[in-house]
């Protein structure tokens, strides 16, 4: 009963942890300057403060090159608040309606990215004397994202009153033109509200947020000057973007098989197969078995998610400043590619038939810890408490041996830029493919398979398991350091 209790206050600790985070407020969201000559330049500021609990990060970032911030990334701590000082640079050749936007993203999980508004009109400019860019462009907010396969459409997302953008536009126009003549713009103009939701569409596509403007062409994307004067030139420059979009995607795809190889190392596969064993002794309903495993493995879920977001925030506390932060990379960097020769080692000795001289496993104290603990339990048979109790218990005292990739694994979230302000997500992602192995085993002795069938298999795939380790340690190790030069 004792182990009961602290196990609940366990649970109410790690709650209090999961509610305690940033918040951002923006005073105010936006500012109209009324009716001003052409050519004028915009001075004002906002507010950012911390409303909440804990650090808040934000990095704040203009939309378009004739806007200036004095300050691109802050720290604040709680209820503090920094004043940003902006600057706007409107165009000579425009009357009418024009606005501006500054993106404000930060680690506020409820309000992530706020969009802050300069608005306003231009007036005293000769009409007559502004020329549109080209007849062939067709203004839009419909986005369909096959026609950038379509070679006959070039599609383009920028302020169509931009002062900067506006001659590179005119050279892209008259670049495509003469290139093909039965070319179609698709002119994206983000000072329409619904074509910032089609920005975000994009972001999502790339993986990170885009340099404006964006230039869409056979399938390929040019963000930012430099890369669609390039696109015109015939110097295409896309080296640090293409390391970036494959930077996202194998950072999912390694958090997701982390967390796959975590749920079948030697540490976890021994406990579930140690469980299933008993179980099977104490209760003969395979119906008994398979739903004290369904709750088991929930409390397994629940416990190392939220232990996670504990060992998250605080190596998130502990890196807010830069050199902190670099420090703790290279150190990230160094311990990953240790772990990876131990795997190796480790790799060596199960080839050899010596699992016992495995260095990453369960110490023995810890394994009869565990044993104990499954045999006083399953002696009651109150199966849905006593499984929720016992899986929070074996995950705590497991974490000896799965917190050897799951704590490199967290402080990788934390320093990767595509992790670091969602990172709720990739452990959820991480934990969900961690009980992919366990519930796998439990539906294979519920359809009739024995427990030591399934040791025996594993048994034989230990030196797989480990080089499978290795590998994706040396993974995380280069995106690590790729993630502090680039």
């Amino acid at each position: 009963m004792k182990r009961f209790f602290l196990l609940i206050l366990f649970f109410i600790c790690c709650s209090f942890i999961l509610t305690s985070k940033p918040k951002i407020k923006v005073e105010p969201l936006e500012y109209s300057y009324g009716v001003i000559q052409a050519g004028q330049v915009i001075h004002n500021n906002f507010i950012i403060r911390n409303a909440g609990d804990e650090k808040l990060e934000v990095r704040i970032r203009a939309t378009c090159g004739c806007s200036v911030l004095s300050e691109k990334e802050i720290v604040l701590n709680k209820d503090e608040f920094r004043q940003i000082f902006y600057e706007v640079k409107t165009i000579q050749q425009y009357n009418g309606s024009y606005n501006k936007d500054f993106i404000i993203e930060s680690n506020d999980e409820d309000n992530p990215a706020i969009v802050f508004k300069v608005l306003g009109n231009l007036t005293s400019f000769d009409l007559e004397q502004h020329k549109e860019i080209k007849d062939i462009i067709n203004y839009t907010t419909l986005l369909d994202m096959k026609t950038f396969k379509d070679e006959n459409v070039l599609t383009i997302f920028g302020y169509k009153n931009c002062s900067s953008c506006i001659p590179l536009i005119n050279a892209l126009a008259a670049w495509i033109t003469n290139k093909n003549k039965t070319v179609k713009i698709n002119y994206f103009n983000l000072d329409e509200d619904e074509n910032k939701k089609n920005i975000t569409v994009i972001q999502k596509k790339l993986g990170f947020f885009p340099e404006l403007p964006i230039v869409v062409y056979k399938n390929k994307f040019y963000c930012g000057r430099k890369e669609i004067t390039g696109l015109i030139t015939g110097a295409e420059v896309k080296k640090d973007r293409s390391l970036l979009i494959n930077n996202t995607r194998v950072t999912t795809l390694a958090i997701f098989f982390a967390g796959l190889l975590d749920g079948i190392n030697p540490c976890a596969f021994t406990v579930i197969i140690l469980l299933i064993s008993y179980l099977t002794l104490q209760m003969r309903s395979l119906n008994s078995i398979f739903l004290s495993g369904l709750f088991f493995i929930l409390s397994v879920f629940i416990t190392y998610f939220l232990i996670g977001i504990g060992i998250f925030k605080f190596i998130k506390a502990l890196t807010v400043f830069p050199l902190i932060s670099l420090i703790f990379n290279f150190f990230l960097a160094g311990i990953l590619v240790i772990l990876a020769f131990l795997s190796i080692f480790d790799f060596a000795k199960a080839v050899k038939g010596k699992p016992d001289e495995m260095i990453l496993k369960l110490p023995a104290f810890l394994q009869r810890s565990i044993r104990q603990n499954i045999r006083e339990s399953m002696k009651n048979y109150t199966v849905v408490l006593i499984s929720i109790i016992l899986g929070a218990t074996v995950s705590i005292i497991e974490l000896v041996c799965t917190g050897q990739v799951y704590f490199p694994i967290i402080g990788f979230m934390v320093q990767n830029r595509d992790t670091r302000i969602s990172g709720i997500y990739y452990l959820l992602l991480y934990n969900l493919s961690f009980i992919i192995p366990l519930l796998s085993m439990f539906l294979l002795v519920y359809f009739g398979v024995s427990s030591k069938k399934i040791g025996d298999f594993f048994g034989k795939h230990i030196p797989l398991v480990k080089l499978m380790f290795a590998v994706l340690f040396l993974v995380f190790a280069v995106i690590t350091v790729v993630s502090i030069y680039v």
